[in-house]
């Protein structure tokens, strides 16, 4: 980028060819969108880099932005970012309980059934078992409202 902005390299198409791969590394350490969507996205965001100093993408012998590059469907860079922050259980199951207090209505109570298959010497306590609640599983005490 910062050749682009600063330098008058004679053969701009040449360098993509050469190191887009290696920035599409960072793009896949980093973001959940799968590895053909990569490329518009790069292009994309080299874009907003350059229209924020005056240039853009066509001003340079690169890959033109398709359609996708320029769709807005896409979870923004910005939140895909947030999500990459990790945010302790507990304080999801207190947000959680904050949240459905606010409801209106009846609340109930759905428990678990918590049992490890072919534990005849109940090694796994069913105390035990309440307390863990592994991603995308309910916990033991799931309260909702109608």
């Amino acid at each position: 980028m910062t050749i682009l902005l600063f330098c008058e390299s004679t053969d701009v198409r040449s360098l993509w060819n050469q190191f887009h791969t290696f920035i599409l590394e960072d793009y896949t350490s980093t973001n959940t969108s799968v590895n053909e969507n990569l490329i518009p996205m790069l292009l994309r965001d080299l874009n907003d880099f350059l229209i924020q100093h005056g240039k853009a993408i066509k001003d340079f012998d690169l890959p033109p932005l398709s359609y996708y590059a320029l769709e807005t469907t896409s979870v923004p860079r910005i939140i895909q970012e947030e999500l990459l922050i990790q945010i302790p259980h507990e304080d999801v199951e207190k947000l959680n309980d904050i949240i459905i207090d606010l409801f209106p209505g009846e609340e109930r109570n759905l428990l678990s059934f918590d049992e490890v298959e072919g534990d005849t010497y109940h090694l796994y306590q069913h105390e035990y078992l309440h307390t863990i609640s592994p991603g995308g599983l309910p916990p033991h005490n799931l309260k909702v409202k109608k």
